[in-house]
């Protein structure tokens, strides 16, 4: 179908502007990442289901994982989580999902099939380390609202932190790097605590960064705010930022070009990060 964004709204026939920006009507494009501002209206796009807070285990047996995310109808009182290729691995004796990125592919997404509007969203992971590897923990928004924290290059001690408004990275101005120690060896606890006024990242617990709604404010009388307030879906994954295919700037930020013949790569056979759990606290209770 045609291009859409939220500029460009999509036509009668094909209603539903999907979250990779083309038009369409079918259930990849009306249901989860629906962008309602680039859709012929809104209503075109599937209700979005509400997040109900709880603490969620990514391990072999769990049945409320759907393996292939294009099979979705819709129901999320079925399945809890949608992604892609995966495997299910065993690192520090705890059951965990292993995000996996192998040469040609488009690695591994993980995303909740209900969204939240403010809350504390936390996820367990062990992030790759390597250039051109970038593995995220991300809350995203039909309307690409988006807050995230981003693990990259091979420096195992700092990760990635940022937010846009709906999509405009606006020259990746948010971007702010706070520290972690040796994140590619061990687990971390990344945490989210989003409120209408704010935005806090945390790392074990520990906040490590805070921006208000106040500080996205630009314009003296009529101030606009370039702060996320759309009901998100809490994704993780790895791809391949330092791919052939990508441009420059954003291989350069993921620290270089891939490594596919590194000692790692060739023994695996890919890269992984792992995540083992996530937690949700909802603030508002549905519907929104």
């Amino acid at each position: 179908g045609p291009a859409c964004s939220t500029d460009t709204a999509c036509p009668e026939e094909a209603p539903c502007c999907s979250e990779f920006g083309f038009c369409g009507a079918g259930r990849s494009n009306c249901l989860t990442g629906c962008n309602a501002l680039g859709s012929f209206q809104p209503s075109a796009c599937a209700p979005v289901p509400a997040c109900r807070s709880g603490e969620y285990h990514f391990d072999a047996g769990t049945q409320r994982i759907l393996a292939n995310s294009s099979w979705w109808n819709g129901d999320a009182e079925q399945y809890d989580w949608l992604l892609g290729p995966v495997t299910v691995d065993s690192s520090d004796w705890k059951p965990a999902l292993t995000l996996s990125l192998a040469e040609g592919s488009n690695g591994t997404t993980i995303t909740s099939t209900r969204s939240i509007l403010y809350g504390n969203v936390s996820a367990r992971i062990r992030s790759a380390a390597g250039p051109g590897i970038l593995t995220s923990f991300t809350l995203l928004s039909g309307t690409a609202d988006e807050i995230l924290f981003e693990f990259t290059t091979n420096s195992t001690e700092v990760a990635d932190t940022a937010y846009f408004f709906r999509g405009d990275v606006d020259g990746y101005k948010s971007g702010k790097t706070v520290n972690v120690t040796n994140r590619s060896e061990h687990y971390h606890d990344y945490t989210f605590v989003w409120t209408p006024e704010q935005i806090a990242w945390l790392v074990d617990g520990v906040p490590v960064r805070t921006v208000s709604k106040e500080d996205t404010a630009s314009g003296w009388f009529d101030k606009t705010y370039r702060f996320p307030r759309t009901p998100a879906r809490v994704r993780l994954s790895i791809w391949a930022a330092g791919g052939a295919d990508q441009p420059d700037n954003v291989v350069e930020f993921a620290g270089g070009p891939i490594n596919w013949n590194s000692s790692e790569y060739m023994q695996k056979g890919y890269y992984a990060s792992y995540g083992e759990t996530a937690r949700l606290e909802s603030h508002l209770r549905p519907p929104y």
